[in-house]
């Protein structure tokens, strides 16, 4: 029987032999129940991701994926992830073929407690709630809806993904209301928990939520119940109680969208079609091109590069830096961090972490070059070009390797957060804020003969919890950083 055991090799011939137009590279991430590979797809030389998902010894596990592939297959739109092919080895897996999200995920890129600017904030709510749109009109609510779901391709774009908790709640013009508690608690709509909800208003309300993190870098609360005390503030004094702090910077237009899709009563709460046709939503947006997608792949990298220049730490961008240049793609589907749901856990199904293409590693080039600005007939990737998502959380050093370790294993130790050391690589496990796993990994590469590059790397949490422990990190490390060149 196929299992995960199986060797690499064993499972390209049988890849190859289900699906014989795709060429497999290597192997890009694994999890409990599988595998994803890089391909490339021989017909037109796209590289895709092929999941291989074992189920043998689940039948339950085997009926909830079967329900997530056949309402993501079916689903066509420039802001979802595309499923391009499904190969069944019933009863033991399944090989998923989807698009490759080369620009990682949207939440890598923004600071926390700084967000985006509006303009950058309005291009990808503007995007989302296409997708949202869209999905409603299928009948389908996603009902999961937040930043781990949100990729980017290789213009920038959104891509939303991860049906796992997606369900029908229109058939034939008939309606119905839904009655499981799912999804992630922090973005979650109240009513959930009253498991009689709404499926469209329960996914606006966390599209409303994603606006705020957007905006402010932010959640506004760990969960909706009134045993958080940010909760509890809100429903005594309303959405436009939220209107503090970082808020005070945001236009009074953005205020009042929010104030009207974070409305605690679903019948009080803004309609997809009222979103629509707010002001503050039907803006002009040149970053927006008349069909919605992104304009300008490199005025748009810059703008978050300038943003991201302007807060706190400062991110040196070396353009003529080679490694900066790398694509990190992130596959198509990510892992929840945490998901609550009386039904099957699917927090062992999906890998999403970008494949990790870092100086030091078995590659001597990037798997996915950028192309030539120069080269005829194909497009040139700016996005990538200017900005890559790893760049936020590495610094440099001119301390020795063991140095470094000793003191990087120092600081775990007094934080308290499990770790493990293999060579020059610390794994580590730990939880946020929200008491939501947090587990990634510290690389040491050698940069020059007298430079070391410190890369953290996020395996599974929120991205924005990450980037506060790396922030924090470097607090305990600035001895260790050479000056100018902590990005």
């Amino acid at each position: 029987m196929l299992g995960l055991n199986q060797t690499d090799s064993d499972l390209n011939v049988i890849i190859s032999q289900k699906l014989p137009n795709y060429e497999i590279i290597e192997e890009i991430g694994h999890g409990t129940y599988g595998k994803v590979f890089l391909s490339r797809f021989k017909v037109n030389g796209d590289h895709r991701a092929i999941k291989y998902i074992q189920y043998s010894s689940n039948p339950a596990l085997q009926q909830q994926i079967h329900k997530e592939i056949i309402i993501h297959k079916a689903l066509k739109h420039v802001n979802i992830i595309q499923v391009f092919e499904v190969a069944d080895l019933p009863p033991v897996c399944t090989l998923l073929v989807m698009e490759l999200a080369s620009g990682g995920e949207l939440f890598d890129r923004i600071e926390p407690d700084v967000g985006l600017e509006e303009q950058l904030t309005h291009f990808y709510f503007f995007q989302l709630i296409r997708a949202v749109e869209y999905l409603h009109g299928q009948g389908v609510c996603h009902r999961d809806l937040k930043p781990e779901n949100i990729l980017l391709d290789v213009d920038g774009n959104l891509k939303l993904t991860d049906f796992g908790f997606s369900t029908i709640f229109r058939h034939q013009n008939k309606r119905r209301m839904l009655e499981t508690a799912c999804g992630t608690p922090v973005y979650m709509a109240p009513e959930v928990m009253k498991r009689y909800y709404d499926g469209e208003q329960v996914d606006l309300w966390s599209a409303g939520i994603i606006l705020y993190v957007l905006l402010v870098g932010n959640t506004p609360w760990e969960e909706p119940t009134e045993r958080d005390k940010d909760f509890a503030k809100f429903i005594r004094e309303g959405p436009c109680g939220l209107v503090e702090g970082s808020w005070q910077n945001l236009s009074n237009e953005v205020k009042d969208l929010l104030c009207n899709i974070l409305r605690f009563d679903p019948k009080e709460r803004f309609t997809l079609s009222k979103i629509k046709n707010h002001p503050w939503f039907q803006q002009s947006n040149p970053l927006l091109s008349p069909k919605g997608l992104c304009a300008n792949p490199e005025q748009l990298a810059m703008k978050f590069v300038k943003h991201i220049k302007s807060s706190p730490i400062d991110y040196i961008m070396d353009l003529n830096d080679d490694e900066s240049r790398q694509v990190f793609p992130a596959l198509s589907q990510p892992d929840p961090l945490y998901k609550f749901s009386q039904d099957i856990s699917m927090k062992e199904i999906s890998f999403s972490q970008p494949y990790d293409i870092t100086p030091g590693n078995r590659h001597s080039q990037p798997l996915l070059p950028p192309l030539s600005a120069n080269t005829p007939g194909q497009k040139y990737n700016w996005f990538m070009r200017y900005f890559s998502c790893h760049r936020l959380t590495r610094f440099y050093s001119k301390s020795h390797e063991t140095v470094i370790l000793k003191k990087l294993k120092d600081i775990l130790q007094s934080l308290l957060v499990q770790f493990k050391v293999n060579g020059s690589k610390i794994t580590f496990s730990t939880v946020d804020k929200h008491k939501c796993p947090l587990n990634g990994e510290i690389s040491i590469l050698k940069a020059s003969n007298d430079v070391r590059i410190v890369v953290y790397k996020r395996n599974k949490g929120d991205p924005l919890e990450f980037k506060r422990f790396y922030k924090m990190f470097i607090e305990h490390v600035r001895d260790l950083i050479i000056e100018n060149n902590c990005n």
